[in-house]
């Protein structure tokens, strides 16, 4: 049986469509937000206010739990009453001032993060939170949080110069991030022995030694860009479960022998030669080791997840006996021959961007693929891709296409991009009803009849040249964005049913009203529409 969709309702709030969904405001691109009061008698429990210019309603609410205010200036909200609210976000609103939060008592998740605050004395009475973001501000002084005896998670990432000292009384901690914070050391930090997850990351020669033995509860560790050429600290947290000491180059692994409940490791750009083999890993990340020799992985029978691009790999031998595999990047390499992937059954996700590859036969036995790309492998034979039936979206520019029947029984793909190719008849198309993303960029098509009658197009790229008249141009009535490609960059941004359309051709006007949800349309230069509406402004 079908599930039945929400009942979504539309009113207009000056210039602007509000949708209501599943308990659920969503206000965006407003200019002058000066009236929520409509609000009030509504069973609303979330509240979105995105990209919003001068803020400022009175509202009272019991039922609102969730409010999310991003991208907005001018904030004054003094006068919201929303005394039920658990969950509020303020992110990205750079340069306005704080709101009177401190009244939220109920508050358990808050997000401050990405506004250049440097006074957060206003949180000490929020001492019901369990999430707070923080990051990427200019906050000096965090020694208010002592008061927060709940707290489970913090991010204090991107606050340069921050003291963490008072942190040692947070021992509620279960998650912390303090990257890029300038920190050299986490000692005043050994009472937090709840947690679970520290990412220490991108704070140079930071000293780790003498403290992570007291987080005996740790299973996540971030510590990339922290200039660690060796990893004896590993001794002190034998359980750890997930590791990234990506970006440390130089770096010594024979310590990683030590992390025997290691699953999931990131080893990229840190110019490895050779790779400590752990059995039990799922998912490895090799990425961007320019010399890494692929010998050292083929005992890792357990693999779920590899990253193996940017390596100078040429020969993926060493990958056969990998048959668990579900998601596998080679892109970036020199590879020739796929062969000895035909036996990866379970993948689902494989990318092989920007190698040397021309035939794709060993790939047709890979039938739980759902996600195929292939860009930038000249002259690439896709006949076998034809087996690929549950293929949902394949990426296949710039591989010297010509002709593309192979993609006829895909009808399962939701976006195709084939872009930079020689491709000039589309007719194999005309059956994949669930395409709502195309990109025909960069070809010599000359006609789109073959995809006219889908009308699903979310997104949709093409050049001016594959439009000879502007009959052909209404082709999609669910558009949410189109892309016109002319050698004459300009760009152009027009509302729903914009004012300034009075443009007596029926078709173009009725593109623009066929754009739902108050989408907007974009387009890069087309030379007839353009004219014509630079004209009508003029008039």
């Amino acid at each position: 049986m079908n599930q039945e969709q929400p009942e979504i309702k539309q009113i207009t709030l000056g210039s602007t469509i509000v949708n209501i969904r599943n308990k659920t405001i969503e206000i965006k691109a407003n200019q002058d937000l000066n009236n929520l009061a409509f609000i009030e008698d509504m069973d609303i429990c979330i509240l979105f206010l995105i990209s919003c210019d001068n803020i400022e309603s009175k509202l009272s609410s019991k039922t609102i739990k969730e409010l999310t205010i991003q991208n907005c200036s001018l904030l004054n909200l003094d006068d919201l009453k929303l005394e039920n609210l658990e969950v509020l976000n303020i992110s990205e609103n750079f340069g306005v001032s704080i709101i009177n939060i401190d009244k939220y008592v109920k508050l358990q998740k808050l997000d401050l993060s990405k506004n250049g605050f440097v006074d957060i004395s206003y949180i000490q009475s929020l001492t019901k939170l369990i999430q707070l973001n923080l990051s990427e501000n200019d906050i000096l002084d965090i020694s208010v949080l002592q008061s927060l005896k709940y707290l489970q998670l913090l991010d204090i990432s991107s606050n340069r110069g921050v003291d963490i000292t008072p942190l040692q009384y947070v021992t509620s901690l279960k998650i912390l991030n303090v990257l890029n914070t300038s920190i050299n050391n986490i000692q005043t930090l050994n009472t937090l022995v709840n947690l679970e997850e520290l990412d220490v990351s991108e704070n140079e020669d930071i000293e780790l030694s003498s403290t992570l033995n007291y987080f005996v509860k740790l299973q996540k560790l971030k510590m990339h860009s922290i200039n660690i050429k060796e990893l004896y600290i590993l001794t002190q947290i034998p359980n750890i479960k997930e590791l990234d000491v990506s970006g440390n180059i130089g770096l010594n692994v024979q310590y990683l022998q030590h992390a025997t409940s290691l699953t999931k490791l990131d080893l990229s750009y840190n110019g490895l030669q050779k790779f400590v083999t752990l059995i039990i890993l799922l998912f490895l990340d090799l990425s961007h080791n320019n010399t890494i020799d692929i010998e050292s992985i083929q005992n890792l029978n357990l693999l779920i997840k590899l990253n193996i691009s940017d390596c100078e790999i040429n020969d993926l031998t060493a990958l056969q006996k990998l048959i668990n595999i579900e998601e596998l990047d080679v892109s970036n390499n020199s590879i020739t021959d796929v062969s000895p992937l035909k036996n990866m059954e379970k993948l689902v996700v494989l990318m092989l961007n920007n190698n040397n590859i021309q035939s794709t036969s060993a790939l047709k036995s890979l039938t739980d693929l759902r996600i195929l790309f292939l860009n930038s492998n000249c002259d690439v034979d896709i006949a076998p891709l034809q087996y690929l039936t549950n293929l949902q979206q394949l990426s296949l520019y710039l591989c010297g296409i010509y002709e593309i029947s192979a993609l006829r029984p895909l009808t399962n793909l939701e976006q195709l991009d084939i872009s930079q190719n020689c491709i000039m008849n589309i007719s194999p198309l005309n059956n994949l009803i669930k395409l709502v993303q195309l990109n025909l960029q960069f070809n010599s098509i000359q006609d789109l009849t073959p995809i006219q009658q889908h009308g699903n197009y979310e997104n949709y790229y093409f050049d001016e040249q594959q439009l000879p008249s502007s009959e052909q141009i209404y082709i999609a009535h669910k558009m949410h964005s189109i892309d016109f490609t002319t050698t004459q960059m300009r760009n152009l941004k027009i509302k729903r049913e914009s004012s300034v359309i009075k443009s007596g051709k029926r078709k173009i006007i009725s593109l623009f009203k066929s754009v739902k949800n108050n989408h907007m349309l974009f387009v890069d230069c087309i030379g007839y529409l353009l004219q014509q509406l630079n004209q009508n402004q003029q008039q």
